[in-house]
């Protein structure tokens, strides 16, 4: 199986959002979708060691958070269609992507500094 995150885009983006102070200021490197349906993923972190990746989730609602990266390789949609990433899209910060984001994302968006542990 070919894994959603190549390493060269890791390497590319590694660190890249170490010194924002406002996570709505992250640069959302990576998008993710389920062509089958309407949940889209925006990668702002990952670490390859654990396979957990942190960033926006689109569906019915925004939010932010940790999603692993295995159950997204694995999962089938309708038709057995996998996730996707999107080889077209160009790296934007979250306020480049959302402009008007609403008021319980815009609460949620307090820098985050992670130990890359699963239980966080």
């Amino acid at each position: 199986m070919k894994p959603l995150i190549p390493q060269e885009l890791c390497d590319q983006f590694r660190d890249v959002n170490l010194e924002v102070e406002h996570c709505k200021d992250m640069l959302l490197w990576c998008k993710l979708f389920d062509p089958s349906s309407s949940w889209t993923w925006y990668v702002a972190d990952y670490d390859p060691d654990t396979k957990v990746a942190f960033g926006y989730v689109e569906w019915l609602e925004k939010e932010r958070g940790d999603f692993y990266l295995p159950e997204l390789e694995e999962y089938k949609g309708k038709m057995g269609i996998s996730i996707e990433r999107d080889i077209f899209y160009q790296p934007q910060t979250y306020t480049a992507l959302f402009p008007n984001p609403s008021a319980d994302v815009e609460q949620n968006l307090s820098p985050r500094r992670s130990s890359w542990s699963p239980q966080r």
